[in-house]
């Protein structure tokens, strides 16, 4: 389910980053892979390497395990 950031934000992963995840932006065309910065509430989506400020994210959700393979 999307989690509101107001709800809680993701795991830590590395000192102040939070783990990947899906995150959801109102002004953006589509979800997208980002993290966000624990310490600031600032969300960053690598592949566009574009940072998004606090309040642009509103809801984001764990990414699903990988497949496994054979």
């Amino acid at each position: 389910r999307w989690i509101p950031v107001t709800e809680r934000l993701p795991a830590v992963a590395c000192h102040n980053y939070s783990v990947d995840v899906l995150c959801y932006a109102p002004n953006k065309c589509c979800p997208f892979i980002g993290y966000a910065f624990l310490d600031t509430g600032e969300w960053y989506c690598p592949r566009e390497k574009e940072s998004l400020a606090r309040g642009d994210v509103t809801h984001w959700m764990p990414l699903p395990e990988p497949p496994k393979g054979e």
